[in-house]
């Protein structure tokens, strides 16, 4: 049963995700501005909230309907590779030959970089080819009964976030280096649902969290606005140490409002496909306004992010009409018979 607040924060999460990706990361991506310009402090100031929440209400959603309540571990495979790894594969693909063929967009690609897209962490495709191997790690960790009872869920809880301050990969391979990121913030979602019956401290642990929250996020402030911030910004431990920090009470206090906002609901259910092509649109948006002599970025900004989010939702659409496209680009489900056979 779907649960109308996180379906809010669903749809906040990916206008928060396109907003991000239509400023850039810095500043030879998106609008390519200054990092001391306030459009840069707008991709800032949510740093540490959207990709941690993202994956919170992954994890979240996987608890209200888990593999131990559904089917064979072969069908949950063989589903998540028809819902990931396919339109992964289709999606990065194209974006691979838009980046190679368009001028204007922010890439040096060659043609002989392609098979590399599929083995490491391409653009934003990282999270689509993280969060497969992610629910692997958890089909396993659900097989041994491991996040079962509260306790042990706790233990594993403590060592990802252990090997995610102190062991971080940084491999690239399968985007290994997101692994333990993902766990992380899908373990903590899914505690939040699995376990939401222990309300006894429920008051206790919103006071905690809240105060987590704004300590944790007025220091990211004060690195942003200190002239030694660049000092701070290199220093890794303190930037996993705020995505942890920040990411974990935001996403505990946010999961935890009633909010519900009906826009917020439909833009949430196209979520998925937003997030695999939105970067067509703003990229292409933002070409085609340069081309017209319109480089101002707060026009770029606007049509970036409404583009971002209009465009896919008008795919999935167009693709509705369509027998396999919604297979092919989004990884609608396949019927799969009970001994994990494909059904065509």
């Amino acid at each position: 049963m779907r649960e109308l607040n996180i379906e809010t924060l669903r749809g906040i999460a990916i206008i928060l995700m396109v907003l991000g990706h239509v400023v850039g990361v810095n500043p030879n991506t998106g609008l390519k501005v200054d990092s001391d310009s306030w459009y840069h402090y707008l991709f800032y100031i949510f740093k540490y909230i959207r990709m941690p929440l993202f994956t919170v209400i992954s994890g979240y959603v996987y608890a209200i309907k888990p593999i131990s309540k559904t089917y064979s571990s072969s069908v949950f495979i063989i589903r998540k590779i028809n819902r990931l790894l396919i339109p992964y594969i289709i999606a990065a693909t194209l974006f691979f030959i838009l980046q190679v063929l368009t001028p204007g967009t922010n890439s040096n690609l060659h043609w002989s970089d392609l098979p590399n897209i599929f083995i490491t962490g391409y653009a934003h495709f990282w999270f689509v080819q993280g969060i497969f191997f992610v629910f692997i790690l958890i089909l396993l960790l659900e097989r041994l009964n491991l996040l079962s009872s509260f306790s042990t869920w706790s233990f594993v809880f403590a060592t990802v976030t252990i090997i995610f301050l102190f062991l971080n990969p940084k491999t690239e391979f399968l985007s290994i280096n997101s692994w333990p990121f993902l766990l992380l913030f899908f373990l903590w979602g899914l505690g939040l649902k699995r376990f939401e019956s222990f309300k006894g401290c429920h008051k206790v642990l919103s006071l905690f969290m809240t105060i987590v929250f704004c300590l944790s996020f007025l220091f990211q402030q004060y690195i942003y606005f200190s002239q030694n911030q660049h000092v701070f910004v290199e220093f890794r431990k303190l930037d996993l140490l705020l995505t942890l920090l920040v990411g974990l009470s935001s996403s505990f206090l946010l999961v935890n409002m009633s909010f519900q906002n009906s826009r917020l609901i439909k833009i949430g259910n196209y979520s998925y496909e937003i997030y695999l092509y939105h970067v067509f649109a703003t990229a292409g948006c933002r070409i085609i306004l340069h081309k017209i002599g319109v480089t101002d970025n707060f026009p770029n900004l606007i049509l970036g992010l409404f583009f971002g989010v209009a465009a896919p939702i008008f795919i999935r659409w167009l693709v509705d009409h369509t027998k396999w496209g919604g297979v092919i680009l989004f990884g609608d489900k396949v019927k799969v018979s009970k001994s994990g056979n494909w059904m065509f």
